[in-house]
């Protein structure tokens, strides 16, 4: 698919047409819109050297080891429970960010930026990462001070793992048409909390 997008990024035309011969004989014809692969092709840039198989090794790599710091984290929630957050708060953040650095290795970095800014999802992706960063920083500071968090530090910590919860689920949900403004109505008893207007589902994806 990658040298059809550049084809038809490259081609005179508004969109090319492109014909896929199946299994059963018959064929398939697909029209790719120019300005479509120049949106899709820029995010390959920072990956262009790599085969579609290695892309997709370095997000499995990536993923796996974001789910194994994820499922790491849960045997340290009791040192959250008891007053000791930064155990888990380091796995559970670096668990996320190796889960995103997945799916932009597999995208491409300016395909996964423009993706998270889209207006649709672009509150939710700011606080998610935001939110990430404001973690680490916080842990980081602790392990260099060697000292624990503290109550002001420590409910810092805490809540920005409330927040990374909360902004990776509103920002997930905002990929499927319609159903954050169903959450927002059983929830808030409003429509779609936080966007400031209803997108359609061709300007979502």
């Amino acid at each position: 698919l990658d040298p059809l997008l550049r084809r038809a990024a490259t081609a005179d035309a508004d969109d090319i047409s492109v014909d896929f011969a199946l299994e059963d004989g018959s064929s398939w014809t697909k029209r790719i819109r120019k300005s479509d692969a120049e949106h899709v092709g820029c995010g390959w840039a920072c990956c262009e050297k790599l085969t579609y198989t290695e892309r997709l090794l370095g997000c499995g790599i990536c993923l796996t080891g974001g789910y194994i710091f994820s499922f790491g984290s849960l045997f340290r929630f009791g040192t959250l429970v008891t007053g000791n957050p930064l155990p888990f708060a380091a796995t559970w953040t670096l668990g996320n960010m190796l889960a995103l650095c997945g799916a932009t290795f597999l995208v491409g970095f300016k395909e996964q930026v423009n993706t998270m800014l889209h207006p649709a999802r672009q509150g939710a992706g700011v606080a998610y990462l935001g939110s990430m960063v404001i973690s680490l920083a916080i842990v980081f500071i602790c392990v260099l001070l060697n000292r624990p968090t503290g109550v002001i530090l420590g409910f810092s910590l805490v809540a920005m793992l409330i927040v990374q919860s909360i902004s990776i689920a509103w920002y997930t949900l905002s990929f499927v048409p319609m159903i954050r403004e169903y959450v927002s109505k059983l929830v808030f008893g409003e429509d779609d909390v936080g966007l400031g207007k209803k997108h359609t589902y061709e300007e979502i994806i």
